[in-house]
């Protein structure tokens, strides 16, 4: 249900096509994706967070509106989009998402889980040069503001149990009928 991608992206102004979001520093094509491959997939998933550089702007892309990875990702069926409006730097993006997920974690709807992110960002820094907007504002949502929703499986020992208690009631029905 959640993508987490925390790594390093290109934004590619003249031809935004060739933004890639970049798995590692080689140069191969296979380490990376591209905003254009990210139009064709379909992820299911109920959030991307893009915890990377410049991944909610773009450009205009010849009268098709604006292209950007946030874009991308909610034509690839993502309801909701975390994405960052500059160069974000890494130590400050951490905290501002571990603040983020713990939130979430607490049921908060999206927006709020990032705004309270932010201001216990703000809170722990007060007085000091990574109080500056530079270090926690970067990070936005786009898309639909619910909480997200944990599936819960059943754990074995409930699976067991509900085995035996369809054993036993197959079994007391089965008596009854042979009994008459």
């Amino acid at each position: 249900k959640l993508l987490h991608l925390a790594m390093h992206s290109e934004v590619n102004n003249n031809r935004p096509e060739l933004s890639k979001l970049l798995f590692s520093n080689k140069t191969s094509r296979d380490n990376h994706l591209y905003i254009e491959e990210i139009y064709g997939m379909d992820l299911g998933a109920e959030l991307v967070v893009l915890s990377a550089c410049n991944t909610g702007v773009g450009k205009e892309n010849e009268g098709r509106s604006l292209e950007s990875f946030q874009r991308a990702f909610t034509f690839a069926g993502v309801p909701a989009v975390v994405a960052s409006l500059w160069e974000v730097p890494d130590k400050a993006t951490q905290q501002v998402m571990t603040f983020f997920y713990e939130n979430l974690k607490k049921g908060q709807k999206k927006a709020l889980a990032l705004k309270n992110a932010k201001l216990e960002y703000l809170k722990r820094h007060k007085g000091t040069k990574l109080a500056e907007p530079f270090y926690w504002a970067g990070f936005v949502l786009y898309g639909k503001n619910d909480a997200v929703v944990k599936t819960t499986y059943l754990t074995p020992w409930v699976w067991t149990l509900l085995i035996l208690v369809l054993a036993l009631s197959v079994a007391l029905f089965s008596k009854k009928r042979f009994v008459k």
